[in-house]
């Protein structure tokens, strides 16, 4: 009917009646109708039927009764009790969006409100999570996959980017329950490539960009002006309707983005080892160092303080994968350093001092010297407003034999107080 019919009404309701047939209820699988997948990929061209046709197809791949196989099926089993039409009917959808919709989506990255762009990341997602089967095969059709994955979480939609998330997080359990025999019997650098490609996105993607500098009375820059992850709407992502398809606010991103950064280190660490994790890290400390600090005010400045912010909130997020409760941890030892060491603005120090209070059991293999800028580092800011919460959670803090230890340290009454206070509370 849709393949001769010119009667757009009747166009219409068929593709309703389609929708309706492959939703969860009643899961039609027309996965097994290379025909039908053809005819769909024909009206999925057709500006007026591009929406409910790009449902259609979505909802044909979540509902695939041979979806998600290795989540039940091992892997060497799992690819002969996928049908061969049911394969060919992915393999076109991947083809097809990579021939004529990749070019029109690339072209749309900055695009804040392209339904066209959260439509093919939602069935592009779907795709990769239900049949990333495909991609362990390590064919051109993986690398094709791969490639319009990556594209996907670099829109910079963060809304649009998210909708990808999904995949990067259940293709991280799938390879690393597998990794053995992946890297058995194949070259599983298309793989870490693929992370270390959407760390790069994500990074940009959850950096700030509503950031100014306020000045003083000579005019120069004094401090950068932070404003709410909530209301940042710059490059629109502020406070909007909850239901709104392409709209998020930073601080939901990075929520999200967690979890991927959590996948990178994992996917890196395993398949590479300590190369891999090595490879991660240090991606993020050449984001903390520079050889010249930047002055103050300039657009170079607000570029290292966010891109400082935004490294050790990808480190944060990593942290519950590495070795820092029992022996020294160089990687964590070297990067305390550099922490401290970082500019004291606004942005920087909260995900600072959440460093801190993960990683403070490897602060005794730091040295006596960097040991001490820790505690003076946080009890300065235990007396500033809106950190001193903060600051004072940092476990060590409450260590008796710490405080002993550098009792030659002249300390305020009131910091005591406001330290014990939170301890306390």
């Amino acid at each position: 009917m849709l393949k001769n019919s010119n009667n757009e009404q009747l166009v219409e309701r068929t593709l309703q009646a389609i929708y309706s047939c492959v939703q969860v209820q009643l899961k039609m699988q027309l996965l097994d109708h290379t025909e039908a997948i053809d005819v769909l990929l024909k009206v999925i061209t057709v500006e007026k039927y591009f929406q409910i046709t790009a449902e259609i197809l979505t909802e044909t791949v979540n509902n695939s009764n041979v979806g998600d196989i290795l989540s039940t099926t091992p892997l060497k089993e799992a690819m002969s009790k996928i049908p061969q039409t049911t394969k060919t009917s992915v393999l076109k959808i991947v083809e097809f969006t990579a021939v004529n919709s990749a070019e029109t989506y690339l072209k749309q990255l900055d695009n804040q409100d392209s339904l066209f762009c959260v439509k093919i990341t939602e069935l592009i997602t779907a795709v990769g999570v239900k049949f990333n089967i495909f991609i362990l095969e390590n064919t051109d059709y993986s690398k094709v996959m791969l490639k319009l994955l990556i594209m996907c979480v670099s829109h910079r939609n963060r809304k649009i980017s998210h909708f990808s998330f999904d995949f990067w997080t259940n293709f991280r359990a799938v390879v690393t329950s597998n990794v053995d025999d992946l890297i058995k019997h194949l070259d599983c650098s298309f793989i870490t490539n693929a992370y270390m490609d959407v760390l790069n996105f994500l990074l940009e993607n959850c950096k700030r960009t509503a950031l100014t500098t306020i000045k003083d009375a000579s005019g120069k820059g004094k401090k950068l002006k932070v404003i709410d992850l909530d209301g940042e709407d710059e490059d629109g992502f502020g406070n909007e309707e909850e239901d709104d398809v392409t709209r998020m606010t930073l601080r939901d991103y990075r929520t999200h983005a967690d979890d991927v950064f959590y996948a990178v280190y994992d996917v890196m660490r395993r398949f590479r080892g300590e190369d891999g994790a090595k490879e991660v890290l240090t991606k993020l400390a050449l984001l903390l160092t520079v050889q010249n600090l930047p002055q103050k005010g300039t657009p170079e400045f607000v570029n290292y303080v966010t891109n400082c912010e935004v490294a050790i909130i990808a480190i944060n997020a990593m942290l519950d994968l590495m070795d820092i409760q029992e022996k020294m941890n160089p990687y964590i030892c070297e990067l305390i350093k550099i922490l401290l060491k970082l500019p004291e603005e606004e942005i920087i120090i909260p995900a600072t001092l959440q460093f801190l209070y993960e990683v403070n059991s490897q602060l005794p293999f730091a040295g006596n010297e960097t040991t001490l800028e820790a505690f003076r580092y946080i009890l300065h800011n235990v007396l500033k407003p809106g950190m001193s919460y903060l600051a004072a959670q940092v476990n060590y803090i409450k260590q008796t034999q710490l405080i002993t230890r550098f009792e030659d340290i002249p300390l305020h009454r009131r910091v005591l107080e406001k330290v014990v206070r939170y301890r306390i509370a």
